[in-house]
């Protein structure tokens, strides 16, 4: 519900209707929409994108996105956040992705 809101989940659920694709898009349950002959390409390109991300970072990420999609992130919890860069600091490949950032970010 929080997703889409009070509103139209009252009337997909009430009323059962089926719906596609671009009303789906529209209402947020899916980023984007492609036709059957693109999906392979749509998601070798998107994957091609995130394996070159580091792996701690976006779990990080996911877990932070999702814990405020939740309604958890509260002051009392900024411990997670904080403990979330600490580990990042600690990790190889996440120093790795921060240097790489900062050297293109100079470059500019």
């Amino acid at each position: 519900m929080r997703e889409i809101g009070p509103a139209l989940t009252k009337e997909l659920v009430m009323t059962c209707r089926p719906f596609g694709a671009e009303e789906a898009r529209a209402a947020g349950f899916i980023n984007r929409v492609v036709a059957a002959a693109d999906l392979d390409d749509t998601v070798e390109r998107l994957v091609a994108q995130l394996i070159t991300k580091s792996a701690l970072t976006l779990s990080v990420t996911k877990r932070h996105t999702n814990a405020v999609t939740d309604g958890m992130v509260a002051p009392a919890r900024s411990w997670s956040d904080a403990d979330g860069l600490v580990t990042a600091l600690h990790d190889p490949e996440s120093r790795d992705a921060a240097t790489a950032y900062l050297q293109r970010v100079r470059r500019r």
